[in-house]
């Protein structure tokens, strides 16, 4: 079967309406025999293709040349991948044709050739990417082929460390479980927990109502002490006598896989503090230790370790192989010539065969310019080529050129006149830029490119800024357009040696010149008076995004050593001070790189950004992240996995460092796998980020089952969306006819893979089977679909997610991610808001999972509920009156207000500063218990929005009377509860500004993602006006009760603005 690499999907997905439509009946599929001979059977969608087979093995018995065919065993199934366009060969025979859906419905049967069980790994793997592994073998790239090899070794020998680990570190190293930093339990737990005792409910095998019990222990138990603690109270009642039930029997979570193994006490599980803070008993359950599942040895077999050992004599050859190099190169910093490179030609491209066309170029270092703007003269179309020939000449010698030095083009379109709004006036033309690429200068060997360069181009986005210097990309990918390519641009670098390789110098090699430099200065160092100190402390406290003068930038680099030895901190900003087209202060600051002290891990995440691109530097930020702990990682995961973005090569520490953190912890390689996976449908990142998925799977084959499983059950949960979406029904028979067909059709043909399935939500949930009966959709535009799934642990509760299909989830992503931190940061100060960030992961383009959290409603159907009408969003008694219905004492309702309060204290502040916009009575929640939580974030950072030119939100952060009628317990704002709730928000306020650098570094990592809110870091400058970093702690608290008392006097505003959206809606979601 011959196909296209890149395929058009657009077109696919027209021609699969076969599959998607009538979904009961049989369809007609066309057999290639092995013999040549052709056939059309007729099968169910949802036979195995092992049963497909023997169908047409029984049918072919009848055809002609039947006596040429071997055994069935001997063939495979090929079809043409429905959703990449490339050929797949279907070894797993236990597949529903439903599931593989065949490109017109075509199969091809062929004899099997290779490794069985080889290609069946592939094709696991392949299913899980979501890429033919194939495919990487085809681009015939040595850069390619070195990364897989080289992670492939890595891996390896991360896995047979582990190898020797005791049963209890594996159980860990499965099941990670969260813990807290300090076992000391914070003053607002403390207060919940009368006379150190910690009520703790255990169950004893299968029958939850029978065998549980309650016992009350010191929060300083540990997991052993407290199985001690349970043989002697109700051993013999339970039938256990064993003294040593430390060895025999673990702890274990109910309803989630969460062991509590170890010698940390309980006050350290978070499962434990989470409870306390919700007024919650703990539910463990007693398992014996022959229950809990372990995967199998992950050894390597002994083809794979004869390939190590031949890396390794490889690695001991490093040094000959060194010195047979370095007589065959030349270094860079010897050339003092200037760079130059010869422009070929591009090819054809998708404009007036007659225009003339233009390419103009420069040289980068991140996003600063190392050089001017090279412009070629204009060409016409010529033999379906644009043709120059021509040779630029830049004013940077090469010895000055840094490592990540990069070249950037842009193609463009001449006029005389302005043809359309893409074009803009340039001297006496017009130019509108058609394709941008950019490329590193040195490859990833070292070695300054040679050969001539062919790359395939990008498009420009249909909105352009009118800004000339938008033109050029530098902050493009480097990755070439494996798809859609406007055009390919061919050039080539100058050739500055006959015989030998010209080589960027290693460490050592710049060291030595850094050497030689100081030793022409007497090696003396100006040290900063206590003046000039203060003034680079206020530098150093400045924010990511402050410009520095240059000035700044000349006193920060003139005292680098007492940056180095006082101001360690200050080191993202004096990489900014360096000239990185000047090779003697490049070698000064790799040198000083050599004794700069460990940054803190928050301070290093911002050298990973995009603005510091020299490996030593990122290798360095890297090694001071290595301290973090599993919680902190796993909370910093989202920007880490963007920073690789940012990366020149396929290879970096980075990358090394994230494999080796999941390889250790499941629920990390968990979530680095989808953070992936997600990203994958981005041409910008496809490649590396699916090398790095393979080198992942490839060494967990077991966690490699339950990630595909999770990637299928999740392509049909897209498929029978798209089934629904758009539709229209008519009245509640039509909207119940609707819903019964997306039952049948999870009923069908989507059960089983959600059988036995790990949430990809949270993996500590493992999903038992779907519930058909409590699946539903939603009534919004793109038909989200509301699923059930039973807990597969008999003690759990069920777990609901929405399944959205047609939304980008990734701004939701960031903003709970902030929430998050955000919480950990006020509860390190003793603050606990009783915040909600709900789960929710992009697991595609525009697709997703969403946490549903239980026990809740949207303000807009409580209000509803309490009587609907044209004032009912004014009504201040509606809230209070529902969480009365659901605490109907005093002291329940009492508890529910303290919930209601502390939780608006946070979200308000939260809202505030990260501009959350779009506030209506439909994306804001309450929990039966009092918590108040925002849902859907798809306005950010003060992108509000306006109708008729006027901004439909005017208040800094929702406010309303309502809201204060249950803070103040129906009492006046002057209240001693309201006076209480605005200390809560000025101290939320203080703490998130004292952390404000943080914040804004969070954000700034995640410019590459193409969120469309936060695209540049003009967007940034919202996150500085809500914080007011430039004020002292004094004026920032006064300019936050100023927004304070806007948001309550103009809170009349907010509730006219949900009368119209209650009146515009139907909000009750029917069951």
């Amino acid at each position: 079967i011959e196909c296209s690499p890149y395929a058009n999907i657009e077109v696919v997905n027209e021609v699969q309406n076969c599959w998607d439509q009538d979904v009961d009946s049989d369809i007609a599929v066309d057999i290639l025999m092995p013999n040549g001979y052709f056939m059309t059977i007729s099968v169910n969608r949802y036979a195995t293709l092992h049963q497909i087979k023997e169908e047409v093995w029984e049918g072919a018995q009848n055809c002609p040349l039947f006596s040429l065919l071997k055994d069935s065993d001997a063939y495979v199934f090929q079809c043409v991948n429905s959703y990449t366009g490339n050929k797949d060969e279907l070894v797993e025979e236990d597949r529903m044709l439903f599931d593989v859906r065949p490109f017109q419905a075509f199969l091809r049967l062929a004899e099997k050739e290779g490794d069985v069980e080889e290609k069946k790994q592939n094709s696991r793997l392949g299913n899980a990417i979501g890429q033919s592994l194939e495919e990487f073998d085809e681009q015939n790239d040595s850069e390619i082929n070195d990364f897989r090899k080289q992670m492939r070794q890595f891996c390896e020998s991360v896995c047979a460390e582990l190898e020797l680990e005791s049963w209890e570190k594996r159980v860990l190293r499965q099941y990670p479980v969260s813990m807290e930093s300090s076992p000391k339990l914070p003053t607002y737990l403390q207060k919940k927990i009368f006379d150190d005792n910690l009520v703790v409910a255990i169950s004893i095998g299968q029958q939850c109502s029978e065998s549980t019990f309650k016992i009350s222990v010191s929060p300083s138990l540990k997991p052993e002490e407290l199985l001690d603690l349970v043989l002697q109270k109700k051993g013999p009642s339970i039938g256990l006598y064993d003294n040593h039930i430390t060895q025999s029997h673990v702890l274990k979570v109910c309803g989630l896989e969460e062991y509590l193994i170890g010698i940390c006490p309980l006050s350290q599980y978070r499962y434990i503090r989470e409870c306390i803070s919700s007024d919650k008993t703990p539910e463990l359950v007693l398992v014996s230790r022959d229950k809990v599942l372990l995967e199998a040895s992950v050894v390597k077999t002994e083809k794979n370790y004869i390939e190590r050992q031949r890396s390794h004599s490889f690695t001991n050859d490093s040094v000959t192989l060194q010195k047979l190099k370095k007589s065959v190169t030349v270094s860079a910093w010897t050339i003092d010539d200037p760079i130059a490179i010869t422009l070929h030609f591009v090819g054809k491209l998708d404009c007036d065969i007659k225009s003339k066309i233009a390419v103009q170029c420069a040289i980068y270092y991140s996003d600063e310019s190392l050089t001017s703007i090279i412009h070629s003269t204009e060409k016409c179309l010529e033999e379906e080529k644009y043709h120059w020939n021509e040779t630029f000449s830049f004013e940077l010698e090469l010895h000055h050129l840094p490592r990540m030095a990069k070249l950037c083009f842009c193609i463009y379109e001449v006029s005389p006149t302005q043809k359309n709004g893409r074009f803009r006036k340039c001297q006496d033309k017009f130019v509108c830029p058609i394709a941008w690429v950019n490329t590193t200068v040195f490859d990833y060997k070292d070695n300054l490119k040679s050969t001539p360069i062919t790359l395939s181009t990008w498009s420009y986005p249909q909105e352009i800024d009118e800004n000339s210097a938008v033109m050029m990309r530098p902050l493009g990918t480097i990755a070439q357009n494996p798809k859609n390519s406007p055009g390919a641009l061919c050039f080539s670098f100058k050739k500055y040696h006959t015989t030998f390789q010209v080589v960027y110098p290693n460490t050592s090699e710049i060291l030595e010149y850094a050497k030689e430099e100081t030793s022409l200065t007497n090696g003396s160092m100006p040290q900063a008076s206590k003046s000039y100190l203060q003034q680079l402390r206020q530098i150093c406290e400045k924010d990511s995004l402050y410009q520095l003068h240059e000035q700044d930038k000349q006193l920060m680099w003139f005292l680098r050593n007492d940056c180095c030895e006082q101001l360690p901190n200050s080191l993202p900003k004096l990489l900014r001070c360096v000239k990185w087209n000047d090779r003697r202060e490049i070698a000064q600051m790799t040198q000083l790189m050599e004794v700069w002290p460990q940054l803190t891990p928050y301070k290093a995440l911002e050298l990973l950004d995009y603005a510091y691109p020299d490996s030593r530097v990122r290798s360095f930020a890297v090694k001071c992240l290595e301290k973090i702990t599993d919680e902190e990682l796993s909370l910093y995961l989202l920007q880490l996995v963007q920073a690789l973005k940012h990366e020149s090569y396929l290879q970096n520490s980075l990358v090394e460092f994230l494999l080796e953190r999941a390889l250790k912890n499941r629920h990390i390689g968990h979530r680095l796998f989808w953070l992936l996976r997600s990203e994958t449908d981005f041409p910008e990142a496809s490649l590396r980020f699916r090398l790095i998925l393979e080198a992942y799977c490839r060494s967990l084959p077991s966690h490699l089952e339950s990630l595909e499983k999770q990637v299928e059950a999740l392509r049909k949960l897209r498929s029978a969306n798209n089934d629904v979406m758009g539709k229209v029904y008519v009245k509640k028979e039509g909207r119940e006819k609707l819903k019964s067909k997306i039952q049948k059709l999870l009923g069908k043909s989507h059960k089983n893979p959600f059988c036995n399935l790990h949430n990809p939500l949270d993996p500590r949930f493992k999903f038992g089977k779907i519930k058909i009966e409590k699946c539903k959709f939603l009534d919004s535009k793109m038909r989200p679909l509301w699923l059930a799934f039973e807990n597969i642990d008999t003690y759990g509760k069920d777990v609901f997610l929405i399944f959205k299909n047609g939304d980008d989830l990734r701004q939701d992503m960031l903003i709970l991610q902030m929430l998050r931190i955000m919480d950990r940061l006020w509860k390190d100060e003793g603050l606990d808001f009783r915040m909600i960030p709900y789960q929710c992961m992009a697991t595609g383009h525009k697709v997703g999972l969403i946490e549903v959290v239980p026990d809740s409603d949207t303000i807009a159907n409580i209000q509803k509920e309490k009587g609907f009408t044209a004032t009912s969003a004014f009504k201040k008694g509606s809230i209070l009156s529902w969480l009365k219905d659901h605490n109907p004492d005093d002291m329940s309702l009492s508890k529910a207000a303290e919930e209601f309060t502390l939780s608006c204290a946070g979200y308000c502040v939260a809202t505030y500063v990260l501009g959350v916009a779009d506030r209506h009575s439909d994306n804001i929640m309450i929990k039966t218990n009092g918590q108040l939580f925002h849902i859907d974030f798809g306005h950010i950072l003060g992108k509000f929005k306006e109708k008729f030119g006027i901004k439909r939100e005017r208040v800094p952060f929702v406010l309303t009377h309502d809201f204060v009628y249950i803070i103040t317990k129906g009492h006046t704002q002057k209240s001693q509860e309201f006076t209480k709730f605005q200390q809560y928000c000025e101290r939320a306020f203080m703490i998130l500004r004292r952390w404000g650098p943080l914040v804004i570094s969070l954000f700034a990592m995640m410019l590459s993602t193409g969120i469309p809110e936060l695209s540049s870091e003009k967007d940034l400058d919202y996150l500085r006006e809500t914080l007011v970093l430039d004020m002292s702690d004094n004026d920032a608290l006064k300019h936050f009760r100023l927004k304070f008392d806007e948001a309550l006097k103009n809170s009349w505003k907010t509730s006219a603005n949900w009368m119209a959206h209650n009146w515009a809606k139907d909000n009750k979601m029917s069951d």
